[in-house]
């Protein structure tokens, strides 16, 4: 797993899963871990004087998730109130709206991103890196865990609104930008918006980089464009430098010129830190 670089990523589904399942049943008040951006898990809580409560015992919170999800899976956790509900459907039509099936769980108010049905190509990707696993049951337990994130990703995409979505792509091709020059650049987005547009820009590069990475140390290079021919080594190398890069400026909003190895690892991890450094020293 850490060859083929999904450790990371298995990881924060397994911190949100803790959370929503073991953590938000505990408290006399609802709550749901919405995303994690970097190594930094955020919650919505239905009541502002919780978030502040939760906020006092958070380094508490800190080791239980890490102690169940895996080592060092998150370093920080930070609460922000909100309605706690079901993903909201984007569009004019409001009978559609109002025809959706909500899950029981989300008809009390609690959201469960667990319900919804993955993309096929996370699935044939996550059955394709399993085959490399020989043991049956770390097999299935990957496997597991493969899902839940390709789940998390899929409610992820379907729950943008449209500025979120445009947001997104600027913020992939522009990753130094802050929320600032962002909102000018697409009037009227929120602050919710924004922070949706992050994850799901992360989301996306980091799928891209996990591939690459795991492509390159398989001996395939990743093509530039779909239906472009395969790139040689050194050039898939470069992108993906760019694309560690460019994750951690939209992780830490830090600009080019400071990134380096050290605030990769800080904001990233030390896989991609040395997926970094092992780039830099090939080229």
């Amino acid at each position: 797993m850490d060859k083929m670089g999904y450790t990371a990523r298995i990881r924060a589904a397994s911190a949100m899963l803790v959370w929503n399942n073991e953590i938000a049943p505990s408290l006399a008040v609802a709550s749901r871990a919405t995303f994690i951006r970097g190594k930094t898990l955020y919650v919505t809580v239905e009541k502002p004087v919780w978030a502040q409560q939760l906020s006092m015992m958070k380094r508490g919170l800190v080791r239980r998730i890490n102690g169940s999800a895996g080592k060092d899976a998150i370093r920080d956790i930070r609460f922000r109130s909100g309605q706690v509900r079901a993903p909201l459907i984007w569009g004019s039509d409001s009978e559609a709206s109002m025809e959706l099936h909500i899950p029981s769980s989300q008809e009390e108010g609690v959201p469960d991103w667990t319900c919804i049905a993955p993309d096929e190509e996370d699935l044939v990707a996550a059955g394709d890196a399993a085959r490399l696993i020989s043991d049956p049951d770390v097999r299935d337990k990957f496997c597991d865990w493969m899902v839940a994130d390709a789940k998390w990703r899929a409610w992820i995409r379907k729950n943008l609104s449209p500025k979120a979505l445009a947001a997104a792509e600027i913020l992939k091709k522009e990753p130094w930008l802050n929320d600032s020059h962002v909102r000018a650049m697409v009037s009227g987005a929120s602050s919710d918006d924004l922070l949706r547009a992050r994850d799901a820009a992360a989301c996306d590069l980091r799928s891209e980089i996990s591939s690459r990475v795991a492509l390159e140390r398989l001996g395939v290079h990743a093509p530039s464009e779909p239906g472009a021919e395969h790139e040689p080594g050194d050039k898939n190398s470069i992108r993906i430098k760019v694309l560690v890069e460019s994750l951690a400026m939209l992780v830490t909003g830090e600009p080019p010129e400071r990134i380096n190895a050290e605030l990769v690892e800080h904001a990233l991890g030390s896989e991609y830190a040395s997926c970094l450094c092992r780039v830099r020293e090939g080229l």
